[in-house]
């Protein structure tokens, strides 16, 4: 190996996620990883709302990420959402439309499904598992 090639890190299978709970078949083209990150969100959109507040990451992909979030959210909606490590520090600037939206369990959470656009990289997936 010469200085300078990169080789992108074995992702290990443990990382991956579990099945969802419901009855809902695995609809992710690709495989997702889990990853629990705390998150901002705020929706994508001409009028001025307020923010949606924060929420955790529990799983993503290539192509869609699930956040569990205190509150449905509407189909449809874009989001702007903003990873960060336990301390607070921002990781990284995401772009998403809520896909699924369902109530998680007993409790008063809620599981947001999103579709990622644009797809993260190899790379941009690495970085954040």
């Amino acid at each position: 190996m010469t200085v300078g090639t990169w080789l992108p890190r074995a992702r290990k299978s443990t990382c991956l996620a579990f099945p969802c709970d419901d009855a809902a078949p695995e609809r992710r083209l690709t495989p997702r990883y889990r990853c629990r990150l705390p998150c901002a969100c705020d929706a994508i959109t001409l009028n001025k709302l307020p923010p949606l507040g924060f929420g955790q990451l529990e799983d993503i992909s290539a192509d869609g990420l699930r956040l569990i979030f205190g509150r449905p959210l509407p189909l449809g909606t874009f989001l702007s959402i903003d990873l960060r490590t336990p301390p607070g520090h921002l990781v990284t600037h995401l772009r998403a439309q809520v896909i699924r939206s369902a109530r998680h369990g007993t409790d008063f959470r809620w599981i947001i499904g999103c579709k990622l656009s644009p797809m993260l990289s190899e790379l941009e997936l690495d970085d954040l598992l």
